[in-house]
Formats: C-alpha cells, sequence, structure tokens
C-alpha cells in the first residue's frame, strides 16, 4: 500500500511540474513580446499621445468667461493654471487635474491595446496610481491624479 501512495504522489509532483514548466514557458514568451515591443515602439510615445493637454472643456469656459471679466481673479488664476504647463502628464510623481474624459483618454493610451505593437506604444506598466475626486462648485467632478508609470 505504501508504494501505491509513493506512486501517486510521484505522479502529483510530476503533474505540478509540468503545470510549473508550462507557466514558465508562458511567462517567457510573454518577456519576449514586451521586449520586442519595447524595442519597436515610438521613443517619443510619452510626449506624442500621453502628454496632453488637460480640462480643455474647462480651459474653453473659463477662457470665454474671463473674456468680458478679466478682473475676476479666482476665474483667472485658475485660466492661468489650465494655461501653464503645471497641468500636464508629467512622469516625475507630480499631481495633475483630469476630468472623466481626461482620465478615459490617459488610461487607453496607457492600458489600451497593450500588445498592439502596429501603434509604436511601448509596454507601460502602471506602478502606482493615486486618485481624488474633487468637486467644484458648479458640481462637476475633476480628479486629482498621481500616476508613476514603468
Amino acid at each position: 500500500m505504501s508504494c501505491y501512495f509513493r506512486l501517486q504522489s510521484l505522479s502529483y509532483e510530476v503533474a505540478y511540474l509540468s503545470s510549473k514548466a508550462k507557466s514558465a514557458e508562458r511567462q517567457k514568451t510573454i518577456f519576449h513580446l514586451i521586449e520586442k515591443q519595447n524595442a519597436l515602439s515610438s521613443s517619443n510615445y510619452m510626449s506624442q499621445v500621453m502628454e496632453i493637454p488637460l480640462l480643455e472643456k474647462e480651459r474653453e469656459t473659463l477662457t470665454r468667461l474671463t473674456a468680458p471679466f478679466p478682473n475676476t481673479a479666482p476665474l483667472y488664476n485658475r485660466l492661468l493654471f489650465l494655461q501653464s504647463g503645471q497641468n500636464r502628464i508629467r512622469f516625475d510623481g507630480g499631481r495633475i487635474h483630469m476630468d472623466d474624459a481626461d482620465l478615459r483618454n490617459f488610461l487607453e493610451a496607457v492600458e489600451g491595446a497593450r500588445y498592439n505593437m502596429a501603434e509604436g506604444k511601448p509596454f507601460l506598466l502602471i506602478k502606482k496610481f493615486d486618485l481624488i475626486k474633487c468637486t467644484k462648485e458648479n458640481g462637476e467632478a475633476v480628479y486629482s491624479v498621481q500616476v508613476e508609470l514603468q
């Protein structure tokens, strides 16, 4: 009887090792795909696709509102912030503001078509993602986002 249990134990061990070998082979294939994708990717993908101007709707609205009332300090200060380079996606860990559309576009640029080498997109991995929902006076949602990519 002990020989039977030993044989059964060895059978389970062989099945386990076979499963681990298949898993390692899949990981190796994925790793080579990622290496190939990064080698073929556009070197300026981040600046072309990711560094997009944010809160475009709000910027347009504030531009229209501040034109007749240039001395309205809070509106004018917010417009200056949106027009400056401060509210652009940066990859140095800085916090930025986005609306729903900006957030969707950013996540699609990072996560969309993950293995599509035709777009010239490198394989991006989100290492840190901190999202805080802020509500403006008009009830519209704006998100304060801090992202770290690899």
